[in-house]
């Protein structure tokens, strides 16, 4: 009974508003901001795979699984401080009992400008970007279940239903665009600079539609648009003493609001960088979010707190979190929620002009 409770309301959560695929880790950063394409840390080209699946413990094989992949890059093309970006992304996503497929393949483009120099050092960075993303929705007509076909036994595949199921495939194209910055050495010091990073994005900008059903509303089956703002910085706690690593204190913020929904993610990385090119990070964020629109209740519920481990060096990054739910669906799910591992790598090659270094969400 309690799986079953678990089910519903996960499958309620899915249906009553389409909703986009959310990572904890932020790996495929130009999946949140297409102006981010080609805002790295380090290197001219990233390559970033990501691994969340979600419910396992408690769903087992109705469980959610969300594969991702990408790679990015910035070329330069003169000297006078800009730069164009390009990226493409493939995500699989497979969602609950009646197998939701959702694949995702992206295509952004983007340039990015120097604003101000003190001396020879880049200051301020403005980007923007766009992209284009074609969306194909799969579902398994055959594990569908309707409210028609449970009798007093239950459910029963055999009992004809009156849902018309028009097709099991949906594609559609969509566009999104964005606008970001980072404004280093913020205080003017060069013993510890702090850099600062933000942006926004806009996602879904032509309300598309997808629906498997011959007799709902076109109107109600939109893709709702998606708004995103996003902060972060980088802020030096400790330089390179002895044998003590570098310590950097990486804060974020993550502010999305899709149709009647938003949801939040605050946190920070603590991150060790010793001499040797290694790197230790330690993270921890919360996740909030609206209550359920289509309830009496509303307001703000804490949905998870997010841990993280991560280890780096100059070409790659890799990291591990788990998501602890925190909401009410705690009672059944006794706080399993969501593992997640990302795998970032840095390709350098020779360049004509120097590239601005951008703080990582």
């Amino acid at each position: 009974m309690r799986l079953f409770t678990l089910l519903l309301t996960l499958s309620l959560a899915t249906t009553i508003v389409a909703q986009d695929i959310n990572f904890s880790q932020h790996a495929l950063a130009p999946r949140l901001n297409p102006a981010l394409t080609g805002a790295l840390p380090r290197g001219s080209v990233r390559l970033a795979t990501s691994y969340r699946n979600q419910w396992r413990p408690v769903l087992q094989d109705a469980a959610y699984y969300t594969y991702a992949a990408s790679a990015d890059g910035r070329f330069c093309t003169n000297s006078t401080g800009g730069f164009f970006t390009l990226g493409g992304s493939i995500v699989h996503d497979v969602s609950g009992s009646a197998r939701l497929q959702t694949d995702e393949f992206g295509l952004n483009v983007g340039y990015h400008r120097t604003l101000g120099k003190r001396g020879r050092e880049e200051i301020f960075l403005l980007q923007g970007g766009v992209g284009l993303e074609y969306i194909n929705y799969r579902i398994d007509g055959s594990s569908l279940m309707f409210n028609d076909q449970f009798g007093i036994n239950g459910f029963d595949p055999n009992l004809p239903t009156n849902e018309a199921l028009l097709q099991e495939n949906a594609g559609l194209l969509d566009l999104s665009a964005g606008v970001a910055f980072v404004w280093n050495d913020v205080f003017q010091n060069r013993d510890r600079p702090v850099t600062l990073s933000g942006g926004a994005s806009y996602r879904h900008v032509f309300l598309p539609t997808f629906y498997f059903l011959d007799n709902l509303n076109l109107d109600e089956n939109r893709l709702y648009s998606r708004i995103l703002v996003h902060l972060g910085g980088d802020v030096p706690l400790q330089q390179y003493r002895s044998l003590r690593p570098k310590t950097v204190l990486q804060p974020r913020a993550i502010m999305q609001w899709q149709g009647q929904q938003w949801s939040s993610m605050l946190g920070s990385n603590f991150v060790f960088n010793f001499k040797q090119g290694w790197g230790v990070s330690f993270g921890l964020d919360v996740r909030l979010s609206s209550t359920d629109a289509n309830t009496t209740e509303q307001g703000m519920v804490m949905d998870a707190l997010i841990g993280s481990v991560g280890i780096s060096r100059d070409e790659f990054e890799l990291s591990v979190s788990y998501d602890v739910n925190a909401s009410g669906l705690n009672r059944i799910s006794r706080f399993n929620n969501a593992l997640e591992i990302s795998y970032t790598h840095y390709l350098s090659f020779n360049e004509r002009c120097q590239f601005v270094g951008c703080p990582t969400l």
